[in-house]
């Protein structure tokens, strides 16, 4: 996988590569032929590896377990309202206790502990589909268990709830590992890219993979409001439709793949000798070198851009269910509500993703990213202004528009930062590392936002406390801009003297190449 890729000797890689093509050689039969029973819409033809297929299938299984999830929270904050003796009372005025917390900070603290969790164990399951031949096999026992996670959480009723919560505990550790995998089944497809066609270029499938994702997103989240219409299902019948929906959107779309489609592979890398029996240290340990290595080098605009990303990511991750939270107990939202709020917000993606980029070619990168968490910023203190209860819950769906356009601005653009200033000789490492800053942080919004519930402040308040983050993480990318011009500044003058700018590390036992800082990545971003 990206995210802990070793660079090992040349022999070893050669090895593990000959390997890996010799075993998909022998089964390349069966799955070529399980391709064409995939659906349609979803198959990729000769000259592509099933694996393509397989991610196209998986992607959809993902989109109805996101979605899931925003019509689940709304079901268990009532349930706990319940059990807490709060229905009938505002959230203000409620003394009620549920595990000795508030209802209302029931799903930041699940958010904090998934969070925590992840944060600890990404680089071990990282290190664990790179460096054994196990990847396949986390991919399938983690889908496995995420779908039937989503089958037993149908018996959600007020005697219940309480499992359900520690289910949805496991279903986020679970859904960490199975992306581990997919991740790691994402980067390899570059290794079919032989001929170096547009067709099989790995930016083409990572994009149709997006798409994926985002239509099962959307219509998982029509089908869901249209069956809760019709039946007239309260906020817990919902959720039990769309526990019941996803189970079998996502038993048979990750069961027809990761049985039929994705192939056993070898190590992409072998560990140094020496580190065999710590596996899953090893991936932490590899990154926080490699963060060290970043710090210690002087200017560097690496150390601001994941800086930046940890907080902005984490905030933006944190969104959904504090304004789930938000709209069930400050405004009172039912849940076909809240469903209708959530598709206005992927409506919206789509905007912010294609202006986004017409801010990123016309300016350049960074600025983009800032504007974005200006728009973010200041659609998230208008919402904690303007929607002062239920009222004012219609008002929701203009905001909703502005937040959509932010979620689907914020993630490419970081990308394309990436992409900008990272050298290329340590591109696989790099680019793992921010899948990795990306996660690092995501328990601390929720934690803050859990910290101003239980001491009294208003939801607003705590709906608002996400633009502290936003604001530091603009912060850091003002010191980025400087870092990359004081760079370029720097390759300008050494150019008269030298034909390659190498930036060293402050201990001067080590470098790291950042070529063409003033060329082609510098001149992206400035």
């Amino acid at each position: 996988m990206a995210v802990y890729l070793i660079s090992t000797g040349s022999g070893q890689k050669r090895k593990a590569e000959e390997c890996f093509l010799e075993k998909q050689e022998q089964i390349e039969s069966n799955t070529l032929s399980a391709t064409w029973v995939a659906p349609c819409c979803l198959r990729f033809g000769s000259g592509h590896p099933p694996e393509a297929t397989g991610l196209a299938m998986d992607a959809t299984a993902r989109g109805a377990l996101i979605i899931n999830y925003l019509f689940l929270g709304p079901a268990l904050l009532k349930l706990a309202e319940n059990a807490a003796g709060c229905q009938e009372l505002q959230y203000e005025t409620c003394s009620g206790r549920i595990f000795g917390m508030k209802p209302t900070s029931l799903l930041s603290n699940i958010a904090v502990v998934a969070g925590m969790t992840g944060a600890i164990l990404m680089p071990g399951l990282g290190a664990m589909v790179d460096h054994t031949p196990y990847r396949k096999s986390a991919g399938c026992i983690s889908a496995a268990i995420l779908v039937i996670i989503n089958g037993l959480q149908a018996i959600l009723n007020s005697h219940t709830w309480g499992a359900v919560v520690f289910l949805q505990i496991l279903a986020n550790f679970f859904f960490l590992m199975h992306n581990t995998s997919q991740y790691a089944y994402t980067s390899d497809l570059s290794k079919y890219n032989n001929n170096n066609t547009d067709n099989n270029s790995i930016a083409k499938y990572t994009a149709f993979f997006s798409i994926v994702l985002y239509t099962s997103m959307l219509l998982f989240l029509l089908a869901v409001i249209s069956s809760a219409t019709l039946l007239n299902a309260d906020v817990v019948q919902t959720a039990i439709i769309s526990q019941l929906a996803s189970f079998v959107v996502a038993g048979y779309f990750f069961g027809f793949s990761w049985f039929y489609l994705f192939r056993e592979c070898p190590p992409n890398s072998y560990l140094p000798q020496g580190e065999e029996d710590n596996l899953l240290f090893y991936g932490f340990k590899k990154n926080i070198q490699t963060m060290k290595r970043i710090y210690n080098t002087e200017c560097s605009p690496l150390k601001w851009f994941y800086l930046s990303i940890a907080l902005s990511e984490a905030a933006a991750s944190a969104f959904p269910l504090i304004a789930t939270t938000f709209m069930t107990t400050h405004l009172k939202m039912t849940s076909n509500e809240i469903g209708l709020a959530y598709l206005i917000v992927l409506l919206g993606g789509v905007p912010g993703s294609k202006l986004g980029q017409i801010i990123s070619d016309r300016y350049n990168a960074v600025k983009s990213a800032q504007l974005c968490l200006v728009l973010f910023g200041v659609t998230t203190a208008l919402a904690a202004i303007l929607l002062r209860g239920p009222a004012d819950s219609f008002k929701i769906m203009y905001l909703c528009v502005f937040w959509g356009m932010s979620l689907g601005w914020i993630h490419p653009t970081h990308i394309t930062i990436l992409c900008s200033i990272i050298p290329s000789e340590q591109t696989t490492e790099l680019m793992g590392l921010y899948i990795f800053a990306s996660q690092i942080l995501s328990w601390l919004p929720p934690l803050f936002f859990t910290a101003l519930n239980e001491s009294g402040f208003s939801m607003s308040s705590g709906l608002v406390s996400l633009d502290i983050f936003f604001a530091i993480a603009m912060g850091l990318l003002f010191k980025l801009e400087f870092a990359v011009q004081s760079l370029g500044d720097e390759r300008k003058n050494e150019l008269n003297e030298n034909e390659e700018t190498v930036i060293s590390r402050t201990d001067g036992t080590n470098t790291i190449p950042f070529q063409s800082i003033n060329g082609s990545h510098a001149g992206e971003l400035l």
